[in-house]
């Protein structure tokens, strides 16, 4: 009897530590996905605000 629980134990313990495992890869994988929208965001709205209106740069407003 004590070896049959030793071994659920056992068992129990490799469940947890798959468990853990692949909730530790889906963090790592969610957590690469918000660094990538955030770098695709932030470039993206740098990006709007730094490039001129179209043909703003080849036609300037007349001073007069």
């Amino acid at each position: 009897m004590m070896q049959a629980q030793k071994m659920g134990d056992y068992l129990s313990l490799l469940k947890v530590k798959k468990l853990g495992s692949k909730l530790h890869m889906h963090s790592v994988s969610y957590a690469a996905k918000l660094v990538h929208t955030r770098r695709i965001l932030s470039s993206t709205i740098i990006n709007f605000y730094l490039e001129p209106v179209s043909g703003q740069a080849c036609n300037p407003p007349h001073p007069h």
